[in-house]
């Protein structure tokens, strides 16, 4: 027989807000993600509320949260495991608000929709070539929406598992 004892993750308590003005955000998403190198799924959470204020449980030594807000630059927090206010303390997450939006249809060489496509701004580097942080996938007629692009941004990404690469 193999026993377990299984700590329960700390419950990290905290509040999104727009860096500009520091008020509330009320409808945002939460993502737990395991670490950068992880294929995990982040575990995402809908968050719909008047101050702003979040409650989502995480591993401190391999998570990485990530917020995103309809009209705000994704935002990212990493733990610092050492913090001993580490789920006690609640953390503020600021989100910056994006002054531009792209809107587009990705399409095939006969100019039929791509549905599932994954498109994404970059700045350039080559990690967000491979990495998108803040991507949308395409719906069934091909369009997509990237809302609050950040202002560095110099190419736009599209890719599907059926197609080479797309850039812009």
């Amino acid at each position: 027989n193999i026993d377990f004892v299984l700590s329960p993750l700390p419950n990290i308590k905290g509040k999104v807000v727009n860096a500009r003005d520091s008020e509330p955000i009320t409808e945002f998403e939460v993502c737990v993600a395991r670490g950068k190198r992880s294929h995990e799924s982040p575990t995402c959470k809908r968050v719909v509320d008047p101050n702003g204020e979040f409650a989502m449980s995480a591993d401190p030594d391999k998570d990485i949260l990530t917020f995103r807000a309809e009209g705000y630059l994704l935002g990212e927090y990493s733990f610092d495991p050492q913090d001993p206010a580490l789920g006690q303390t609640p953390i503020t997450i600021s989100l910056t608000p994006g002054d531009l939006w792209i809107d587009g249809i990705v399409q095939d060489e006969n100019g039929s929709p791509v549905a599932g496509a994954t498109v994404w701004a970059s700045d350039g580097a080559p990690s967000a070539r491979l990495q998108p942080r803040d991507a949308f996938i395409t719906g069934e007629d091909g369009t997509f929406h990237l809302d609050a692009v950040p202002e560095k941004t110099i190419e736009v990404i599209a890719s599907h598992s059926n197609y080479a690469l797309g850039i812009t």
